[in-house]
């Protein structure tokens, strides 16, 4: 029993201390519902200024939207609610794969941003944690990798595109054993190809061949984008696209 009080008292002194308590537990002009209207809701309250109350804060309406759209009943003419998260590791947790499975039904989105796959599984760990990362990644509908900067994360996103069936070609050739044959230029050459299946995209081109922008790309950054279920115009599931960045 102790330990329970002790958890629940500590969250509710922080809902009753400091700027949190103004922020969340006195009166507010804002709701969730608010994003029905078609309004725009920023917390802007990174963590890397505000340190646990940004985390708190943004987490918290994060969760309180995403319960929100799950559930209204939305048709057609409803708005389309989106939760954008930059540094996404730092606000994830396991009712995001929930929400992500289910929102498409209710006229809800979800961007998340991130660096890696092991930004996920550090936020949230243990084997049991992966398996929530997993369900969470596997649920994004649309994915795309810029360049990318570890050999796991890149390995993940080829094997999200699979195999092709590829031909391989090669040959060998020995020197002339005759002098005519030196003078005259012949020699023995044999040639051989083989097919099976490999990676479609190696793991190197998300990690190599991609621009990253600035001035020394012209402001470009490249990617690939892969989407579940639904061919690009190639009758593919992915393509390669490129971002001005210069255009907001």
């Amino acid at each position: 029993r102790s330990s329970i009080l002790t958890g629940v008292m500590g969250i509710l002194h922080t809902f009753n201390t400091g700027l949190v308590r103004e922020l969340v537990s006195t009166t507010t002009n804002v709701t969730p519902d608010d994003l029905f209207a078609g309004k725009w809701v920023l917390i802007d309250m990174a963590p890397s200024e505000w340190g646990d109350i940004g985390l708190f804060v943004a987490g918290g309406w994060k969760y309180l939207a995403e319960k929100a759209v799950l559930r209204r009943i939305a048709d057609d003419a409803s708005n389309c609610v989106t939760i954008w998260a930059d540094e996404a590791q730092q606000f994830v947790n396991s009712y995001d794969a929930h929400f992500i499975a289910q929102c498409r039904s209710h006229r809800g989105c979800m961007v998340y941003l991130t660096q890696s796959l092991h930004a996920y599984y550090a936020a949230m760990p243990g084997e049991a944690g992966r398996h929530q990362a997993d369900s969470l990644l596997t649920n994004f509908h649309t994915k795309l990798f810029h360049a990318l900067g570890d050999l796991e994360t890149a390995n993940w996103a080829s094997g999200l595109i699979g195999k092709s069936l590829q031909t391989f070609t090669g040959g060998t050739s020995t020197p002339s054993e005759s002098l005519y044959g030196e003078l005259m230029g012949t020699s023995r050459y044999s040639g051989n190809f083989s097919q099976h299946f490999e990676s479609t995209l190696q793991s190197n081109e998300f990690m190599h061949r991609l621009r990253t922008g600035g001035v020394a790309n012209g402001f470009i950054c490249d990617c690939f984008v892969i989407r579940s279920g639904e061919p690009f115009s190639t009758g593919e599931n992915w393509t390669q696209a490129s971002f001005d960045q210069r255009n907001n």
